[in-house]
């Protein structure tokens, strides 16, 4: 910093917002003392606390910021600050029930004890232990317990979802509920021994087991799974496991005797899996025209053009041009127009909440309905930059519509 002043490069007040939070208090002290402008801001005791530095902190104190309100203490209590916390208290910062929350999220218990001892007003009924888990902190964990927080399946199911044995065992051995979803938790994360764990423990396994395995290509979970006796559906396994990409797990599939149909293309042109569609197709899999939907509302332009190609049923429908410039790109939807679909109304509008001005000018180049007040009314809702710039250098009379919409909405970068 020292290097960039000395040849000139200018500064401004951001300088002291980047070092409260970076916790760089001879950054501060020198930015003072070398002229940068100063304001003090409310944020700025909340940024020096989450940071965790009391020196950092008093600087910020000393220096003319105010207590963020609550906002100061939480953000001390988020980080595990204790030594923090204590000084903001022992200075007259207000704190609320958020502290217990802030804590139990970052698994910091003596934040926990401290607030507690010192009177921070606390509702069990508004206690989430599942945060105390999310963290992966036991002791966190049982401090909620004892201090009255409610539990619920979440609880196992956040701990399965991580491995967490320490705090699985010791929710299920004092009597947190839990359900099937445990199990479907694990095979989410391939985690076999959590499966076995809880299976053992009377945790019933299911369809929904395998599919979730499926989805999240753990293949060898899934084959486990089928190992120990799991059902799945064939309706629908093949088709979650092609949607989310995983050929290894559709290959296994097929070679297990699992049947397929039209779902299990769609799903791989949903995804925009060109390989697995294409597996599918070679061995076989029948399709229909519900491809074409899949793939515009996804955006895929090569599997439109394999469907094309390969002779799978098309029917240009009125949806199509909608379908491919609300999730598309502007190729995809010259694709669909080109391909027979008709204008709908909603183009324009479509491109301009999306801010993508060269769909835009294409659409209206090449017929699509304009209507220079819904595309203004959608730009401004939006705060799209670039659409006002375009109806701008156009001269439309609707420009005021957006300026107001933007307005109403407060997109202050639009309106300058």
């Amino acid at each position: 910093l020292q290097y960039l002043r000395d040849n000139g490069c200018p500064w401004n007040a951001s300088i002291y917002s980047a070092a409260l939070s970076g916790g760089h208090v001879k950054v501060l002290h020198y930015a003072r003392e070398q002229g940068c402008p100063w304001l003090p801001t409310k944020d700025g005791s909340e940024q020096a606390a989450r940071n965790g530095s009391l020196e950092v902190l008093q600087w910020a104190i000393q220096n003319g910021c105010c207590w963020d309100e609550f906002c100061s203490c939480t953000a001390a209590a988020g980080g595990g600050h204790l030594c923090v916390l204590q000084y903001l208290r022992d200075n007259g910062c207000p704190w609320n029930a958020s502290i217990y929350s802030a804590a139990l999220s970052g698994g910091h218990v003596e934040v926990l004890r401290y607030a507690r001892e010192q009177g921070c007003p606390w509702l069990s009924a508004t206690c989430r232990s599942w945060q105390a888990a999310e963290a992966g902190s036991l002791a966190a964990l049982q401090w909620a317990i004892e201090n009255g927080c409610c539990w619920d399946t979440s609880v196992c199911g956040i701990a399965a979802t991580k491995g967490d044995f320490e705090v699985l065992e010791w929710a299920y051995a004092n009597g947190c509920e839990w359900d099937e979803s445990i199990c479907c938790s694990a095979a989410e994360q391939g985690n076999k021994a959590v499966v076995d764990w809880a299976a053992a423990r009377g945790c019933t396994m299911s369809a929904a087991t395998c599919a979730v395995a499926a989805r999240s290509g753990h293949l060898p979970s899934l084959q486990w799974l089928r190992e120990q006796g799991c059902e799945w559906d064939e309706r629908t396994i093949c088709a979650a496991a092609a949607e989310a990409g995983h050929l290894a797990v559709v290959k296994w599939l097929h070679s297990a005797g699992c049947q397929w149909d039209q779902q299990s293309c769609t799903a791989a042109a949903r995804g925009g899996h060109l390989h697995v569609l294409q597996y599918l197709r070679d061995n076989e899999c029948p399709w229909d025209a519900s491809i074409y939907s899949a793939a515009l509302s996804g955006g895929h332009i090569e599997v439109l053009r394999y469907a094309r190609e390969q002779g799978c049923p098309w029917l240009p429908t009125t949806d199509g041009a909608e379908l491919a410039a609300r999730n598309g790109s502007l190729e995809v939807l010259q694709w669909a127009i080109e391909n027979g679909c008709c204008w709908d109304r909603s183009i324009c509008e479509l491109a301009a909440r999306k801010g993508d001005v060269a769909m835009l000018e294409w659409a209206v180049a090449n017929g699509a309905h304009f209507d220079s007040c819904g595309v203004a009314f959608e730009a401004g809702r939006a705060g799209q930059v670039s659409v006002a710039k375009w109806l701008f250098a156009r001269k439309e009379s609707s420009i005021h519509l957006l300026s107001v919409t933007a307005a109403q909405e407060g997109h202050v970068k639009l309106l300058q």
